[in-house]
This record gives C-alpha cells, structure tokens and sequence, in this order.
C-alpha cells in the first residue's frame, strides 16, 4: 500500500493529463467538429461575461463557506484574506494539480496561525459539507427529475432513496454531538473501527456547539451549486439549446459525483463525455453538448487565473521585500 501511495504521488500528475487527453480525444473523434465550431460562434461576449460573472459569484459562495469553516475552529482570518487564498487554490488545481490547492490553502492557513491540524481540519470540513450538497442535490433532482429527462424509475428510487438517507444523516449527526465522548470511544484499541472513532470523536469535539454555522456552510455551499447551474444555463440559451436550469442542475449534480474520481486533470475529460452522454440522452445534438461542455471547462479555468494574477502579485510583493531587506 505504501508503495501505491508513492507511485501516485509522484505520477499521478502525469496520470491525471494522460486521462484527459484520452477522454478528450474520444470525444474529438465521435462528435463532428464543424458543427460545434458554429455552436460556439453563437456565443456573445455578453453572454460569456454574464456566465463568468456568476461563475465568480459562486466560486465566492464556496469561500465564504470556507470562511465559516475556519470560524468554527477558533481562526479569525479576514474574508479578504480567505477569498484570495480560495481563489489561489483554485488555480493551483487547475494549473498544479500534482501539488493540490487544498494543499495551499492548508500550508497557508497553517503558516499564519501556526496549527496545521486545524487548518486542515477546515478544508475538510469545507469539502465534505460540499460533497454532501452535490449528493443532496443530486438525490433531489434525480428524484424529481427521472422521468422528465428518459431515465427508469429504479433511478428515481434511487434518488428518493439517496435523499432519505442524506436527510436522516444529520438529526443523527446532531444525536451523536449531543452524546458524551466517553460513550462514543470503544473499548477495544486495535481496531481500525477503534481508530476511526477515535478520530470522530476529536473531530466532534472541535465542531460541539456548531450545528448553525454547519447548517450556513450547507446552504452556501448548495447555493454555489445552484449558481453555478445557473452560469452553464447561461451559455446554454445564448447556443439556442433545448434545456432547461432544473435539468442542468441535476446532470451537473450527477457530474460533480464524478468529478471525485481523480482520473483526469481537475475533472477536464470526465465533464465533457459527462455531459455529451446525458445531453444527447435528451435529444440535444452531439455538437452543441461538447461545445456547451468546452466552453464550461474555460469559464473554469479562466475564473481560476483571478487566483494567478493574486498568486503574482504575492509573489513580487515578497521578491520586492527581500530585495528591499538586502539594501544596505
């Protein structure tokens, strides 16, 4: 196992280009580029600003969520502060994701206050409740949306199903916070069960007394999700395309499950066949999906160099005071 975390480590850069490059040239061969180049000159500069501009306002939500997250463990850094570092992180996985922007947000973090563990604990926090808004977003849509998009209704159970056990998760959540911690440790040490409640009932420990500020880091987290359905929804009327939010919403909560997987860089490849397959699953032309999904992947990677140029300007801000400390 050691030996697998390694190889990964030191490969997993180049695994992850090697994904999309695969992903990306199946789809190239499969789906007529002519047409999609025409697809793509629809699209005005209005619309490409409106959806980047809502895409931004997203991408704040998730660090004001963050935010939240550093305020439950006791940190007192300024929005400004997190905001920027948010955004560096965010060009780091676009740009870097060999070294991780959960990793930057974490050395930093760390590095200003002195305690890594917390800062850690912070992204963490920050990542799970986000993965939980997918998967709730997820569960409803597919719930109420199977029918009306083609899919079966072992699928809409499944989201019924998937929306029930979400829903459960956090009365019983809240049920054990309230138990003393003595209750929750087990008796027996050696155990990886053993570990793992160990380290829940640290954890636990730390968020006791949060349950609102969770419920605030839930809710922006499930608006940066709505908004960034909305910034794709955007780029889909000014193509003329047949879809509506609600059904972007659900292929793009679906999609974000995927994007877990860490077989490609920063989701580039798993989003485009994501949503050729569901679009064209809806009547929509093969052309006008990967066009639509393209274009996407760029409003991430360019709402991504806001953190660049901030990562820039740190940089010669710090190279001006070292020249500055070197003057006699």
């Amino acid at each position: 196992m050691q030996h697998l975390s390694r190889f990964w480590q030191r490969w997993q850069g180049w695994l992850k280009i090697g994904g999309t490059a695969i992903l990306l040239v199946y789809l190239l061969n499969t789906v007529p580029l002519a047409n999609m180049w025409q697809q793509l000159r629809q699209l005005s500069p209005a619309a490409l600003a409106s959806s980047f501009l809502i895409f931004t306002l997203s991408n704040a939500l998730f660090a004001t969520a963050w935010a939240v997250a550093l305020h439950i463990l006791g940190f007192d850094l300024p929005i400004q502060t997190v905001g920027k570092l948010f955004f560096q992180s965010l060009f780091i996985n676009n740009f870097a994701s060999f070294i991780g922007g959960d990793s930057l947000r974490v050395y930093q973090v760390g590095r200003l206050s002195r305690r890594i563990l917390d800062a850690t604990l912070s992204v963490l926090i920050s990542r799970i409740v986000m993965l939980y808004a997918i998967l709730l977003l997820a569960g409803v849509m597919t719930w109420s949306l199977a029918n009306e998009v083609g899919w079966d209704n072992q699928a809409q159970d499944l989201g019924a199903g998937l929306t029930l056990f979400l829903l459960l998760a956090i009365p019983l959540l809240s049920f054990l916070n309230k138990k003393p911690a003595t209750v929750l440790k087990p008796q027996n040490k050696t155990s990886w069960i053993a570990h793992f409640i160990e380290k829940f009932v640290a954890v636990r420990q730390k968020l006791q007394g949060h349950t609102f500020a969770l419920l605030l880091v839930l809710l922006l987290s499930i608006l940066a999700q709505l908004m960034s359905a909305w910034a794709v929804w955007v780029l889909a009327v000014a193509m003329a395309m047949p879809v509506g939010w609600w059904q972007l919403l659900l292929f793009l909560s679906v999609i974000g499950i995927a994007l877990i997987l860490p077989i490609s860089f920063n989701g580039i490849g798993i989003r485009e066949v994501g949503l050729v397959g569901l679009l064209t699953g809806i009547q929509i032309d093969s052309s006008q999906a990967l066009a639509l999904s393209l274009t996407t992947s760029l409003l991430v990677i360019v709402t991504s160099l806001i953190g660049g140029i901030s990562l820039l300007i740190d940089f010669l801000q710090t190279h001006r005071q070292t020249q500055n400390q070197g003057l006699p």
